[in-house]
């Protein structure tokens, strides 16, 4: 019986069942487990790598010059965007801009930030200006935002900028290995100067999408008094416009 004992534990490890009946013991095949396929877990972010900071040119409420303190709303688009780039860890910015008018020219081609997504949103184009003529001289000092990084303006107007070279109101800036992608929604630009191309936005290599933008009395000294777009070869700048108007923008040889 000993042996019997034996054999029957092998059949009950190969798979089969035995059950006893008047006739004797009957054999059958066990049905295999069904398959269990596992999820991978979700991708958690990098802590430090997704940073939401906030703008507030307030000077009761906002700071500049702390390094320990990233809490605080910062005075300006510039020095919060000069922070950022020694944040090793980080891949997307967005920067919420309070209401109220900021005079500045911002730099968002900064060199470590060239690999970054930044995304730059105020409260409405009705309460968040960005004005380029920085010392109240009406004249732009220049550009009000250069570009050469992905991501995008929302929600404010961009106005008084003004550059001899490149455009007056935004201007953004690709090369061969980096064709930034951008988006540019409700927004107003308005009153932007350049004696070159491109008035109220210039493009030079890049994938740009304006939508709900409204482009008014811009001006250039040559082509694109309200946008101009430049490419060495037609994959390389790539310009679509949605839902957006084009109002009294003149240039030299030809207005709009």
């Amino acid at each position: 019986m000993r042996w019997k004992y034996v054999a029957l534990v092998g059949i009950l490890f190969s798979g089969l069942s035995l059950t006893f009946m008047s006739s004797g013991w009957a054999i059958s095949q066990q049905q295999a487990p069904p398959q269990v396929t596992l999820s991978p877990p979700p991708q958690i972010p990098a802590p430090g790598s997704i940073l939401t900071w906030h703008v507030n040119g307030d000077d009761n409420v906002c700071k500049d010059n702390d390094p320990s303190d990233y809490q605080s709303p910062y005075c300006t688009i510039q020095q919060a965007l000069n922070r950022a780039q020694w944040k090793d860890a980080l891949v997307t910015l967005t920067l919420h801009l309070s209401p109220g008018t900021y005079h500045e020219n911002v730099d968002v081609t900064l060199s470590k930030l060239q690999d970054k997504t930044i995304w730059i949103e105020g409260a409405g184009a009705g309460q968040t200006i960005v004005d380029g003529d920085t010392d109240n001289d009406n004249v732009g000092d220049g550009p009000v935002f250069k570009f050469t990084t992905s991501g995008g303006l929302k929600k404010m107007t961009i106005q008084n900028g003004y550059h001899a070279q490149y455009p007056g109101g935004i201007w953004i800036s690709g090369t061969s290995n980096n064709k930034p992608t951008v988006l540019l929604q409700d927004l107003i630009i308005q009153d932007n100067k350049t004696d070159s191309l491109g008035g109220g936005l210039g493009v030079v290599l890049g994938t740009v999408t304006l939508n709900r933008v409204t482009l008014r009395n811009n001006e250039a000294g040559s082509l694109g008094g309200a946008i101009n777009s430049t490419s060495n070869s037609p994959n390389n700048t790539n310009l679509t416009i949605t839902n957006s108007s084009l109002h009294n923008n003149k240039a030299s040889l030809k207005s709009d």
